[in-house]
């Protein structure tokens, strides 16, 4: 009787062992596996076209001029990481026609809710430029993204982040073997970051407009500046002096158009469908406040006034376009980032659904063998003749093997 109690309760226990393990596994397993890795290294690659619409004194072309367009984008994990946090290296290279301009980017990524954190690791072109960008998303999604969701964008050229939502014209598509959701990221006229602004002239353009290129612009709207400025009274000469030694600064925007699929369980940027991008930029006149000034004093006289309001018409008016990029992703990159994305999921299959599958398979199957053990040794056995009443023998002689009133074997007397 005793050996006949403790297989099931040693049976029970395992099944309960195997239940708590299930538990554990979903609980502290997943989350430990299911992270940004720390050895990642990819470089997609990008094709298309360069638009300029200025020469190099921002003046404006004719008609712009175009140039083919490469980017190679790699990203890698650097060493200074831990089981919490790693830190991303983004190094973007330009190839426009014989140019090759290159930029690089750090970040402190949490490694399981993959948002940047605030540290002092992050920079933004160079480690002069500390960044904060905390919350916020770049080179990855999050994990279990949802199609309908809002994600904080963090943007390097203006220094802050924006929303990407639920792409209407490709929600879902089906890819490559996979079933990815379409996500778009859209805004334009934004200041960029001080610090872009040496970029900016890194590139070739000057960040200021000095008072003769002004006039230029002027004159070409048929405005006759020095008739206006001469029609000035005499006590105005250090204003309109002092306005030809100024050079106007120029103030730059950033316009964004970016349509990319990303497989939503791994928040993987599969395929960036396409992206337009663009620097515009405006004159900053406040620096010709006296000269303003001055050509208000002067109403009587049409050509300050015709001034006057040539240089609030500047003031008012959209900035021009500066340079423009539109590019995709090549169809090379996206099959190799679409076969990192299907073999993710398959890491996330193994981790987040077969051990613990398996593990609550073998618990359920213990259980099973148990009740059904138990079940049967609940039968009576059917000895042949009618059991007396207290368990008297139905005939003479050896009692050994016969059953008791409560169908259990009585164990043999000694």
């Amino acid at each position: 009787m005793t050996r006949t109690r403790r297989r099931p309760t040693a049976a029970f226990l395992v099944a309960g062992g195997f239940a708590a393990l299930t538990l554990v596994w979903m609980v502290v397993g997943v989350p430990a596996l299911v992270k940004y890795p720390t050895d990642l290294d990819v470089s997609p690659a990008y094709a298309g076209t360069f638009r300029a619409f200025v020469d190099m004194s921002t003046a404006p072309l004719e008609e712009p001029m175009e140039w083919p367009l490469e980017i190679d984008r790699r990203v890698r994990t650097l060493p200074g990481g831990g089981a919490d946090t790693v830190v991303v290296e983004e190094a973007v290279t330009y190839r426009i026609a014989e140019t090759t301009q290159q930029e690089r980017h750090r970040y402190v990524i949490d490694r399981r809710s993959m948002q940047h954190r605030d540290d002092g690791r992050s920079w933004s072109f160079s480690p002069e430029n500390p960044i904060r960008p905390a919350g916020t998303y770049r080179v990855t999604l999050p994990l279990g993204l949802s199609a309908d969701g809002r994600y904080r964008i963090w943007e390097n050229e203006p220094g802050r982040s924006f929303w990407m939502v639920r792409d209407p014209a490709r929600a879902r598509v089906r890819q490559n073997g996979l079933s990815l959701v379409g996500l778009q990221e859209v805004w334009d006229g934004v200041p960029v970051a001080p610090y872009y602004r040496t970029e900016i002239e890194k590139q070739g353009f000057p960040l200021e407009m000095t008072f003769a290129q002004l006039v230029t612009r002027l004159s070409a709207g048929g405005v006759d500046v020095d008739r206006a400025l001469a029609a000035l009274p005499a006590a105005d000469d250090p204003v309109v002096a002092a306005a030809r030694d100024i050079s106007v600064p120029l103030r730059f925007f950033r316009d964004n158009d970016g349509h990319a699929l990303v497989e939503p369980r791994t928040g993987m940027i599969v395929d960036l469908v396409y992206s337009e991008e663009a620097i515009t930029a405006a004159p900053d006149l406040e620096p010709l406040g006296e000269l303003r000034d001055a050509l208000d004093r002067a109403g009587g006289s049409p050509e300050a006034t015709a001034l006057a309001d040539a240089l609030d018409a500047i003031d008012r008016a959209p900035p021009i376009p500066v340079y423009s990029l539109r590019y995709e992703q090549t169809a090379a990159s996206v099959a190799v980032a679409a076969q990192r994305a299907r073999h993710e999921l398959r890491n996330l299959d193994l981790v987040e659904r077969y051990v613990p599958a398996g593990l609550a398979a073998l618990s359920v199957a213990l259980l099973a063998v148990v009740g059904v053990g138990r079940w049967r040794g609940r039968r009576v056995p059917h000895l042949g003749g009618a059991t007396p009443p207290h368990g008297g023998p139905a005939s003479g002689g050896d009692q050994r093997g016969s059953a008791s009133l409560h169908g259990r074997p009585e164990p043999a007397s000694s």
